[in-house]
C-alpha cells in the first residue's frame, strides 16, 4: 500500500510537471507569435505610409502641373486649327506661329514608385494582402507604360518622323516660335501649313497629345483610388 501510494503521488507530480511545461511552451509560443504578428504589422504599416506618400506625390504632380500643361498644349492646337480654317487673317502670323508651338512640345512625367518597386523586389508587397489594391497598382503601371509609348512616339516624330520632315521644309523658326519671323504674309504661311506633310504632322501631334492626356488622367484616377485604399488599411 505504501509503495502504491508513493507511485501514485509520483505519477501525479510527473503529470503536473508535464502539464506545466506544456503550458509554459504554449505561452512562450503565443508570446512569440504575438511579437512576430506585431513586427509584421509594423512593417506593413510602414510600407502603407510610404506608398501613400509616393502616390500623393504622383497625384499632386499630375493634378497641379502635368495635366494642366498638357491641357494648355491641346488648347493651343485646337485654337490653331480653328483660326487657320479661315482664308481671312483673324490673327497675325506671329500669333499663329506661337500657337503652332503646341504641335512641337511635350511634357514628360516620371512617377515616384520607389516604395512600390522596393516592395516588389523584396517581396514585401505580399504584406498588404489586398488583391484589389494589387490590381490597382497593375492598372496604374499599365497606364504609365502606355503613356511612355505615346511619349516615345512623340520623340520619334520630332527627331526622325513627320515633325522632323516638316521642319526640314522651312527655314528654322519659321513654322513656330515666339520670336518674330520677319516678313512672311498670311497667304505664304497658310500655304506652308496646308501641305499634306504639314497637315499629317499636325494631326499626328494632336492625336498623340490627346492620347497622352487620357493616360495621364488614368494615372491620376488610379493614384487617388490607391491612396483611398491604403488609408483604409491604416484605420483597420
Amino acid at each position: 500500500m505504501l509503495l502504491t501510494n508513493s507511485t501514485d503521488k509520483y505519477l501525479q507530480y510527473a503529470i503536473g510537471e508535464i502539464v506545466l511545461v506544456v503550458i509554459g511552451i504554449l505561452i512562450a509560443l503565443s508570446i512569440n507569435n504575438w511579437n512576430e504578428a506585431n513586427k509584421i504589422e509594423r512593417k506593413k504599416q510602414k510600407l502603407v505610409t510610404s506608398l501613400i506618400e509616393d502616390f500623393e506625390f504622383n497625384r499632386d504632380i499630375l493634378k497641379n502641373s502635368t495635366i494642366i500643361k498638357q491641357d494648355s498644349i491641346i488648347a493651343q492646337m485646337d485654337t490653331f486649327f480653328s483660326l487657320t480654317k479661315s482664308n481671312t487673317p483673324l490673327v497675325s502670323v506671329d500669333s499663329l506661329r506661337k500657337l503652332a508651338g503646341g504641335f512641337f512640345r511635350s511634357f514628360s512625367f516620371i512617377p515616384n514608385l520607389t516604395s512600390y518597386n522596393e516592395a516588389v523586389a523584396s517581396g514585401n508587397l505580399s504584406l498588404l494582402q489586398n488583391k484589389a489594391l494589387l490590381e490597382e497598382f497593375t492598372l496604374f503601371n499599365r497606364a504609365y507604360d502606355d503613356f511612355r509609348k505615346f511619349e516615345e512616339a512623340g520623340f520619334y516624330s520630332f527627331y526622325s518622323g513627320s515633325s522632323w520632315e516638316l521642319r526640314k521644309t522651312a527655314k528654322p523658326g519659321l513654322l513656330y516660335g515666339r520670336e518674330p519671323a520677319g516678313e512672311i504674309s498670311y497667304v505664304e504661311y497658310k500655304k506652308l501649313i496646308s501641305s499634306n506633310l504639314a497637315q499629317n504632322c499636325f494631326e499626328n501631334s494632336h492625336n498623340l497629345a490627346r492620347n497622352t492626356r487620357r493616360r495621364l488622367f488614368e494615372m491620376l484616377e488610379k493614384s487617388e483610388t490607391i491612396i483611398q485604399m491604403l488609408k483604409k488599411m491604416q484605420t483597420q
